[in-house]
């Protein structure tokens, strides 16, 4: 009793590890072992443990569980595991009972046909003959073993149907597809020809066609000039192919500083340019023959001025 508790200097046994009146650990707690058989009732056993405490322990000197003062508690004896039980496979336990079928079905028509002799022996003496009641009960006991009705009517068993696998159906969620939505396409005017360039007024029918410069004061260098009808078209496609770069006009659909015709004969002229200033015109004369000549465009010089380089 020198196990004394910490808490409230109670006295302890030396093998308690929580005191009996407080409920305090005394050492660390211990494993605690429950009894392999107790008895079906123990005063003061502790309901946690099953340990005996004396009548005037108040927690259990065990594992500290409070017991209450007089109060008894039954501990229930451990109970052995039960054995799994065998577990035929389906297959196997669908022939089995079909060979119990077999052996009932032979004992009911045996049972059967032994009655109705019994009855037609019995009809043809002409005395109504009823069995004891040991054998109905007997007989009923037979019956019920043989799988028969009260009526002697025989009873068909159906074999247990082998338990189908459980099958898991599989579900297809098809998403909702939302209609396409149909974009018109831009409309795209059709590609056309560009209309025919209309030709001025004098062209030759020229691979290269006639032109017809601004009259805004600018400058000229003037190659060749085709006064001769009969040879106009030769004369400037001749000039052309020779002066790469250059371009012709009919002066008397150009400008009034150009002379329009001679001897009553309309003028070609073929050229280079038009420069903005006139030394820029003069330096041309460089790409042409030696008597190449400079002319302004203009609505208000005369036809008689020249340009002196």
């Amino acid at each position: 009793m020198n196990n004394r508790c910490t808490s409230c200097d109670s006295p302890n046994r030396d093998t308690a590890t929580f005191c009996v009146q407080c409920g305090s650990s005394l050492d660390a707690t211990p494993t605690v072992h429950r009894p392999a058989s107790q008895s079906p009732t123990s005063t003061h056993g502790c309901p946690r443990c099953g340990s005996a405490n004396s009548s005037a322990d108040s927690f259990c000197r065990i594992c500290g569980t409070a017991l209450g003062v007089g109060a008894a508690t039954t501990v229930m004896p451990a109970m052995a595991p039960m054995a799994p039980m065998a577990t035929e496979p389906v297959a196997a336990q669908g022939r089995s009972n079909m060979l119990w079928l077999g052996a009932a079905a032979l004992a009911v028509v045996v049972l059967v046909g032994g009655g109705i002799g019994l009855l037609l022996s019995q009809g043809g003496a002409g005395d109504e003959v009823r069995p004891s009641t040991e054998d109905e009960s007997n007989d009923e006991a037979k019956t019920d073993d043989a799988g028969t009705g009260s009526a002697g009517v025989a009873t068909t068993l159906l074999a247990p149907a082998e338990v189908a696998p459980t099958t898991t159906a599989l579900v297809v969620v098809t998403p909702t597809t939302a209609p396409a939505t149909t974009v018109a396409p831009s409309t795209v005017p059709a590609t056309t020809e560009p209309p025919p360039v209309q030709p001025l007024v004098g062209d030759l029918g020229l691979a290269q066609l006639i032109t017809q410069p601004v009259c805004d004061d600018t400058y000229i260098t003037v190659l060749a000039s085709a006064v001769d009808p009969d040879r106009y078209a030769s004369a400037v496609a001749d000039s052309l192919v020779n002066y790469q770069g250059s371009n012709y006009l009919k002066t008397v659909e150009t400008c009034s500083s150009l002379r329009p015709s001679v001897d009553g004969a309309d003028i070609y002229v073929v050229y280079f340019g038009p420069y903005v200033s006139r030394d820029e015109a003069c330096d041309a004369r460089v790409f042409g023959p030696t008597d190449a000549y400079v002319r302004t465009l203009s609505l208000t010089v005369p036809d008689t001025h020249r340009i002196q380089c």
